[in-house]
C-alpha cells in the first residue's frame, strides 16, 4: 500500500492539496497513477514480451508518411504490408549472442516481437509506396491515390 503513496508532489499537486477539494483531487491523482501502473503492460501489442513501437504519422495534401525507430535492427527484420487501409509493421528483435565469460547482472535491452496497425485516413497509390531504413528509423511514404488528392479548379468569366 506504501507504493501507492506519492514520494513527492509537484507544485501543482501541492497547490491542489491547499484547495478545499484537496482529499478527493489527491485521491484521484493516486488511484489514476496506480491504474496506469496496472494497465501499462496490459495494452501493449503481444503482452509483456512485445517490444513498443513509436510511430510518427504525418500528412500533407499529396502524401501520408509513417516513421518508426526501430534501434538494432536492419531492413530484414521489418516485414511492411498494406491490406486496405491499414498499413502494418511487424518484426522481431532478436538477442545477441554474448560472452559467457562476464557475468550480467543487469540489462535494460529489450529482445521480443512487435506488430503496429495503422488506419490510413484515405485511398493510397499502393504502386508508389516506399519504404526506407537510416539510422535505426523506417520511413514509409505512402502516395495519396489521385481521386482525394485535392484539385485546383479554375474560375472563368461568365
Amino acid at each position: 500500500m506504501s507504493s501507492l503513496m506519492p514520494w513527492k508532489r509537484s507544485d501543482f499537486q501541492r497547490s491542489a492539496i491547499d484547495s478545499p477539494a484537496a482529499p478527493i483531487s489527491t485521491m484521484r491523482m493516486d488511484w489514476d497513477r496506480m491504474f496506469d501502473r496496472i494497465l501499462d503492460g496490459v495494452w501493449s501489442p503481444q503482452g509483456d514480451s512485445s517490444v513498443s513501437l513509436p510511430l510518427d504519422v504525418t500528412e500533407t495534401a499529396d502524401t501520408i508518411r509513417v516513421r518508426a525507430e526501430v534501434p538494432g535492427m536492419g531492413p530484414e527484420d521489418l516485414d511492411i504490408s498494406l491490406v486496405g487501409d491499414v498499413l502494418t509493421l511487424s518484426g522481431q528483435k532478436v538477442e545477441e549472442e554474448e560472452s559467457q565469460e562476464e557475468a550480467r547482472y543487469y540489462s535494460e535491452r529489450h529482445f521480443g516481437s512487435f506488430q503496429r496497425a495503422v488506419k490510413l485516413s484515405c485511398p493510397v497509390d499502393v504502386e508508389t509506396v516506399t519504404a526506407k531504413h537510416k539510422n535505426g528509423v523506417v520511413t514509409i511514404t505512402l502516395d495519396k491515390a489521385e481521386a482525394v488528392r485535392p484539385k485546383r479548379i479554375s474560375v472563368k468569366p461568365a
